[in-house]
Parts: structure tokens; sequence; C-alpha cells
């Protein structure tokens, strides 16, 4: 049995970078920041891992657009690795990186300028989509 599949939460480092590959197709790379507290000697202490993540295809421009620094997101995945060459030492290099499958917001941020409120806003968009009852 093989099994590949990643899930985080975390935080946005910094702004994703979008960029296209030679053929069109859009990649966004992002850095997430997972925090663990945990406790030693009755110590609280706190350590954050950085996971690199990468979104492909048109998923990669809605992220670039809507996610932000510091916003706290979903990310479903799988575990990926590059492996290279050095050309300055010539040696061999890798970097281990979560190829996103799925993401989404956990929590809500109000856009700039927008004057209703989440429940206003998830009303309009709930009304929109529920389906006629039948008599």
């Amino acid at each position: 049995m093989i099994l590949n599949d990643v899930t985080i939460i975390g935080n946005l480092v910094s702004e994703p970078e979008l960029r296209f590959t030679p053929n069109g197709t859009q990649v966004a790379n992002l850095s997430v920041g997972i925090n663990e507290t945990y406790r030693v000697d009755d110590a609280q202490r706190q350590i954050t891992t950085f996971v690199d993540v990468q979104v492909w295809g048109p998923s990669a421009q809605n992220f670039a657009n809507l996610v932000r620094k510091g916003q706290e997101i979903f990310i479903e995945g799988s575990l990926r690795q590059d492996r290279w060459e050095d050309k300055q030492t010539g040696q061999n290099r890798s970097k281990l990186y979560v190829k996103a499958e799925r993401w989404q917001f956990t929590q809500y941020r109000r856009a700039v300028g927008s004057d209703s409120t989440p429940s206003e806003e998830g009303a309009a968009e709930s009304k929109k989509a529920a389906p006629k009852k039948s008599k």
C-alpha cells in the first residue's frame, strides 16, 4: 500500500509568488508557517515549522489573487521532492515541498471596501445557490 497525503493548517509567511511555466501554466509558490506548542519541564514552548507549497493551474491564479501574508489557510496535497546539482559546488541538492491539490480559507477577512458582513455575504451566496422547492 502506498500513501502520500499531506494536510496542514498554517499561516502564509509572505505574499504568494505567481509565475508561469514556458507553456503558460500558472504556478504559485508559497511558504506556510505551522506553530506547535508543547511543554518541557512545566514550561510552555513553541516551535514553528515552515513548509514550502506549490499550487498549480487556475487554482494558482486564484490563490495568488485571494490569499495574503499572515492569513490562515488549510492545504491538502502530496509530498514532492525536487533534486538538482548545485552549479557552483557540483553537489547534489534536494528540497521537499507540498504539491497542493486543494486549499481553503480557515478565517474570514473582509475585503477592503466591502460594506457587507460575513453573514450577509454568506446569506446572499446561499440564496443564489439554494434550489427552489417544489410544491
